[in-house]
């Protein structure tokens, strides 16, 4: 197979592209860009009192702008395509930050500004998406042109900043917004009690009325969830808090409902405390519910106080990652919140959809008119945050009729306008367009759903919140407005989000349970179901009620949206699948991420050099010459060079002066390149792996123009494989993800979806690639440093290592090769430590056929067929001493052939030196340019010593002319420098093209 050249390619910073417009304002001698406010009270709802004492402490919290938004929001959507490789492959939050979050650079300018105001405590969250900072008001203000004041609302005191704050033009395209600069609330609870008119019906059999948790079990049909994943045991969810709660409280509710009492743990959030206050109640109605819905499930709070960022709590939900589903039942009006805060709180929401969290928001207890709340008075209609983000469920609100037999029997759209407890326009689910965020694809593509805004609908689905038809809860914090008996009823969407929530953290249980991946980020996945058949089954479509203005319809609907759910239907359609009757946009990753690739030595010759295991196996999967003679082709080599800088690759069809006959750029810049005959044509062409993003780029003609094939599958940052995989001639891709094992590979190179994933052997172990039983077609393998072991695969398919064994110590170096000449690869192991070599002739369990020691440990070991018999033995060089030390055969005892010729630590190359069918080894030292070639393996001095091209050039080695052997070359920052012999000479060919610093590859490029 033809082999796979790459540099080795790490991650670096990604190019930042900001949407912040640059708007100056009066500044002398220092231009300032306006970062958005993150809270705007009107006017009219606040009065200045007076300014805030300049020594005054503050806590200030900049965050900082997501590089690449484009490429994320497009890496999210393939996550969520079936016809995607990435779908389901979540990253974490170290991956989130080295690929999307701001730049080493972006932040130490932040920071060392910070800094320089006299700030202190200055700390970037783990996301990189905070930097915190301890300043006073006079800091404050002299940092971000802040009027930092005391202020009134609503008989309330707080302070703020009365002016917009800004930032330096240096460093204010990477802010999003600026919080902490003020105290107000930044969320409320959206909870309601229940009528306390006692001669007002009660519905539901609680101790005092309300639902009780069999009732929703049975009415929302959960019972055969819960039995199928015991109840959520193994499992965490997350709460958002911004009060504290009462322990003996959620115990109370658990005892009388014989549940187990809530697993909780507790995290506070910049230094709050969980004591109980105004807000309690809140978070004893999400723990209930939690506890109703999934009573077996560990709960983790995250509690903060009301004047927390809200972006501060999601960010540690987002870093902790420990919750694969989070609820939040704390929100407000979207006006209320500004465009800046808006946009910080995105940047975490997207982050938890690339790691595979899903987040439940309540849409609101003010119907359509979100705004028209206790701090805030809007006329218009609005909706609520967070619940309006995309990457958020939002949840509204139902009334929820049961039979006799607590069986669904109907629901109807929340919407009270009597009940102006929260809002003078009356109380219901909230629901309508936001004012903020664009329609999401996943409801620009549903049918049905109305949207003349082409803006952001809410909410997403629905559940039971009407106070009238409520849930039975305890709660005795006063402060709160709580009974001090403890039992009461109570409404609201808080309730509904905590009950989607559970039920969606059992359905992850489930689908675990098959052998299947989280569902991650759903929003994708809620709507492909409604736009299927199985709509009518797990969901129930709501088309009675409105919710202050907006009516429920057939279908979706801005009151009810999709519905609400019948649980055990619904995870059968997560297990199962549907076939959608609409259709799924396939979305193609944005590449303008890059990364910078580390140009190496490696070559077709020298694969070996490196005596590092990821090298030797993944690189060419034989790490130097294969298992029989080449046959003398008329195809010549010819040489290529790819600039990693800008992603171009400079061809030459010729190895002769002058100009590269083909120059093409495509992919983005720092790619792996790749090399391999990707249509059966005969000869190679190029293409380039993206890290990054996990696509491929390849092209079918060595040309200049696009590519002619891209296509992402697999996680990013996995490493690229090559290989025949059908037998089919031609050459396809592959990759192989280290953290988890996975293959992923394709029998075309065609868009689309990996034909062969499967996972074996240990994680981050060294994948091989070989044919294991003379099939005529390549499979994969790992190798474990770790225990040593191989597992090999016959075939490309599903399920278990057709062969695993151990042999050689652990930590050797993985090799490949035709040791006993039956046209199949088996493999080997190298202990550097002892110089030991361990060989299989087949690819079966069982002792190591053959093991022998031959050469000083810390060798370097190398592959070829060094008597021409058709198959490969092994060999080392010690490059202390520039010995090589070969066996003709693969056999016990010491090597046949042992001799020293250049200088130590040279580069150790083979070749057919003179076309006599065989492999020999030779030398090339950087130091002084100088090569020493040997004809046979035999003791002796070097047959051939010549010196040309520059000092510490690259080796290289090839038939360049078609002649039938092997000779020697060097590559130097653009300078290709060709021998047509082995001989001792000047420079048969020079060739100058493609850029200095580029990689050079080598290939036959034409017919």
């Amino acid at each position: 197979m033809k082999k796979l050249l790459f540099a080795a390619a790490i991650i670096a910073a990604l190019v930042w592209q900001g949407s912040i417009k640059n708007l100056r304002v009066s500044a002398p001698l220092r231009p300032q860009i306006t970062v958005l406010r993150q809270n705007s009270i009107l006017p009219n709802r606040f009065a200045v009192i007076e300014p805030m004492a300049d020594t005054a402490p503050l806590n200030i919290h900049v965050n900082m702008a997501i590089k690449n938004p484009a490429t994320l929001k497009a890496f999210i959507a393939a996550q969520q395509n079936p016809a995607s490789a990435l779908y389901h492959n979540y990253i974490t939050p170290a991956q989130f930050a080295l690929m999307f979050g701001p730049t080493t650079t972006q932040l130490a300018a932040v920071e060392n500004y910070l800094a320089a105001q006299g700030m202190t405590g200055i700390e970037v969250s783990a996301n990189h998406l905070i930097i915190s900072a301890n300043a006073t008001a006079a800091q404050a203000a002299a940092a971000f042109q802040a009027r930092m004041a005391l202020i009134s609302v609503q008989g309330h005191v707080y302070y703020d900043s009365v002016t917009s704050p800004a930032a330096p033009q240096t460093i204010a395209p990477y802010i999003t917004a600026i919080t902490g600069l003020d105290n107000l609330p930044k969320a409320q609870p959206h909870v309601l009690f229940a009528s306390k008119n006692s001669a007002t019906p009660k519905v539901g059999s609680g101790p005092v009325g309300g639902y009780t948790p069999a009732q929703l079990v049975s009415g929302y049909d959960i019972g055969s969830l819960q039995t199928a994943v015991n109840s959520g045991a193994n499992i965490r969810i997350g709460l958002v808090e911004f009060d504290g709660f009462t322990q003996s409280d959620v115990n109370a509710f658990a005892g009388n409902y014989s549940l187990p009492d809530p697993n909780i743990t507790i995290h506070l959030v910049n230094g709050a405390t969980n004591t109980p206050g105004s807000g309690a109640i809140e978070d004893e109605l999400d723990i209930e519910v939690l506890n109703s819905i999934a009573p077996n499930a560990a709960q983790d709070v995250y509690i903060a106080t009301q004047s927390t960022p809200y972006t501060d709590v999601l960010s540690a939900i987002a870093t902790a990652d420990i919750d694969p589903v989070v609820s939040a039942s704390w929100g407000s009006c979207e006006a209320a919140n500004g465009s800046a805060t808006l946009n910080a709180m995105d940047s975490v929401f997207m982050e938890m959809a690339a790691q595979g969290q899903t987040f439940f928001a309540a849409a609101g207890d003010s119907g359509a008119y979100d705004c028209n709340d206790s701090l805030n008075s809007y006329p218009s209609l609005a909706v609520d945050s967070p619940a309006d983000d995309p990457y958020v469920v939002g949840v509204g609100g139902t009334q929820l009729q049961l039979t006799a037999f607590n069986q669904y029997q109907s629901e109807s759209v929340w919407g009270d306008p009597t009940d102006t407890s929260n809002s003078a326009t009356g109380a219901g689910g909230g629901g309508g367009y936001s004012a903020m965020f664009n329609e999401p694809s996943y409801q620009n593509t549903a049918p049905n759903i109305s949207d003349p805004t082409q803006m952001r609908v809410v909410p997403d689905v629905s559940a039971n919140a009407d106070p009238a038809t409520g849930y039975s809860m305890y709660c005795t914090i006063s402060a709160s407005g709580c009974y001090s008996s403890g039992w009461t009823i109570v409404g609201g969407t808080s309730a509904a989000a905590p009950l989607w929530t559970a039920v969606m953290a059992q359905i992850d249980a489930y689908l675990t349970a098959h052998n299947k991946p989280k569902a991650g980020y759903v929003n994708q996945a809620l709507y492909t179901y409604y736009n299927s058949s199985a709509y009518s089954s797990a969901y129930h479509d709501i088309t009675q009620g409105n919710n202050l203005y907006y009516s429920a319809t057939a279908n979706y609907d801005p009151a009810s949206g999709i519905g609400s759910l019948d649980a055990w239907n619904l995870a059968q359609v997560f297990v199962n699948g549907v076939s959608s009757s609409g259709g799924t946009p396939t979305p193609t990753p944005s590449v303008t991420a890059t990364a910078t690739t580390t140009p190496t030595a490696t070559t077709t010759a020298t694969a070996t050099t490196t005596p590092t295991a990821t090298t030797t196996a993944t690189v060419t999967a034989t790490p130097t010459a294969t298992a029989t003679p080449a046959p003398k082709t008329p195809l010549q080599n010819s040489i290529g060079v790819y600039n990693s800088q800008t992603g171009t690759f400079y061809l030459k069809n010729s190895n002769g002066n002058g100009n590269a006959d083909n120059i093409f750029a495509y992919g983005p810049a720092n790619s792996v390149p790749l090399v391999g005959d990707w249509t059966g044509s005969g000869y190679d062409t190029v293409g380039v792996y993206v890290p990054q993003t996990g696509a491929f780029f390849l092209k079918n003609t060595n040309s200049a123009g696009p590519a002619d094939i891209s296509f992402v599958y697999g996680p990013p940052n996995s490493v690229p494989l090559v290989g025949d995989w059908t037998g089919s001639g031609y050459d396809t891709v592959g990759v192989y993800v280290p953290q988890t094992g996975a293959f992923f590979l394709k029998n075309t190179n065609s868009s689309g979806n990996a034909d062969i994933s499967f996972v074996y052997g240990p994680p981050n172990s060294v994948p091989l690639v070989g044919d294991w039983t003379g099939s005529g077609y390549n499979t994969v393998g790992v190798y474990d440093s770790k225990t040593g072991a191989f597992f090999l695969k016959n075939t490309n398919s599903s399920g278990s290592a057709d062969t695993s064994f151990v042999y050689g110590p652990a930590g050797s170096v993985p090799i490949v090769g035709g040791w006993v000449g039956k046209g199949y690869s088996s493999i080997g192991a190298y202990d550097s430590q002892t110089g030991t070599f361990f060989l299989k002739n087949g690819s079966s369990t069982g002792a190591t056929d053959i093991s022998f020691v031959f050469g000083p440990a810390g060798s370097v070991p190398i592959v070829g067929d060094w008597t021409g018999n058709g198959y490969d033995s092994v060999g080392a060089y010690d490059s202390q001493t520039g010995t090589f030390f070969l066996k003709y055969a693969n056999s016990a005892g010491p090597a046949d052939n042992s001799f020293v010729f250049g200088p130590a630590g040279s580069i150790p190359i083979v070749g057919d030196w003179t076309g006599k069918g065989y492999d020999s080894v030779g030398v090339y030292d950087a130091q002084t340019g100088t090569f020493y070639l040997k004809n046979s393996n035999s003791a002796g001095p070097a047959d051939n010593t010549f010196v040309f091209g520059p000092l510490g050039s690259i080796p290289i080695v090839g038939d360049w002319t078609g002649k039938g052997y092997d000779s020697v070359g060097v590559y130097n920052n653009g300078w290709f420098y060709l021998r047509n012999s082995n001989a001792a000479g000047n420079t048969d060919i020079t060739a100058n093209f493609g850029p200095s610093g580029a990689t050079p590859i080598a290939g036959k490029w034409h017919t």
